[in-house]
């Protein structure tokens, strides 16, 4: 495992009661990898966990190349985010923010 999966080991062995979060564009971590930590360690990418009374959704990697690691084109990626939004999560979890954009004031 490279020094990305390492910080999930990190927190797991912390004792950290969960740990959640979402993959990068670089990093190689895979679900089964993360749940040789421990069933308290979760990996999301298109989906929503509730943990320690919160609803977690995230979506990993980057709009890009799909033929590049870690990347999807952009409308696979927004139909990922639109999946997790509907599942109403308190707090989302992503790799890659929206554009740098003003706000548009109606």
């Amino acid at each position: 495992m490279r020094w990305w999966g390492d910080v999930w080991w990190a927190f797991a062995a912390a004792g950290c009661p969960f740990v959640v979060g979402v993959a990068g564009n670089h990093d190689l971590v895979s679900a089964a990898e993360l749940a040789e930590a421990g069933g308290h360690v979760t990996l999301l990418d298109g989906d929503c966990v509730d943990l320690g009374g919160v609803r977690f959704g995230g979506v990993g990697r980057i709009i890009g190349d799909p033929a590049r690691p870690g990347r999807r084109t952009e409308r696979a990626q927004l139909d990922l985010l639109g999946r997790v939004l509907g599942e109403d999560p308190s707090v989302l979890i992503l790799h890659e923010g929206p554009p740098d954009r003003a706000p548009t004031t109606a």
